[in-house]
């Protein structure tokens, strides 16, 4: 609803998304919205590069929190979940192979191809975070980037908070082995 709302504003296909650093820290960016996964309607899908720090954190620590502001409607999504790297085929990423299974497998294809050509291309460039003294490299349009993945985060926890009433509302969900539950809460 949140999202077919604020659907003509360009703002609201951007969330941030926390991990864990090496050191038991929070490290926050801003990603794009790119989906709900089809296998799991309430799964969120965004892209990124293997070589990230954001790759390397979940890596160690699948424990993720996203936080998400819808400007127009005036409406806050809180979501801890777990998250899962789905790579295009079956490379190793550290001590952790991404999930490769046919339907993922297509899925990250369709992500990939969905992505504009100057956002292909940046899965080409040198190294995050390395000097920029490097020529960029040319690219054939129909080459998917090793670097390439979709990233998945699966909703453990969904705190909605609703700002235009008075009293504002303050939703929490919760997933359990019965499936969702739900609780009204002072905000």
């Amino acid at each position: 609803r949140s999202l077919h709302i604020n659907r003509s504003k360009p703002d609201a296909r951007y969330f941030q998304l926390a991990s864990v650093d090496r050191n038991g820290r929070p490290d926050n960016r801003t990603v794009v919205f790119r989906g709900f996964d089809e296998d799991d309607s309430l799964s969120l899908l965004t892209v990124t590069d293997t070589r990230s720090d954001k790759v390397a954190q979940i890596l160690q620590n699948t424990a993720v929190s996203i936080a998400w502001y819808f400007r127009q409607s005036r409406e806050q999504f809180r979501i801890n979940g777990i998250a899962e790297l789905r790579v295009n085929d079956d490379r190793s990423l550290g001590n952790l192979v991404g999930d490769t299974s046919s339907d993922h497998v297509a899925n990250t294809l369709q992500q990939w191809h969905a992505l504009s050509d100057a956002a292909r291309e940046q899965f080409f460039w040198p190294h995050p975070k390395e000097s920029v003294d490097e020529e960029l490299p040319t690219i054939a349009r129909d080459a998917i980037s090793p670097y390439f993945s979709v990233l998945a985060i699966h909703p453990q926890t969904v705190q909605y908070l609703d700002l235009k009433p008075t009293p504002q509302c303050r939703e929490l969900y919760r997933l359990t082995d019965d499936g969702w539950t739900f609780e009204a809460v002072n905000p």
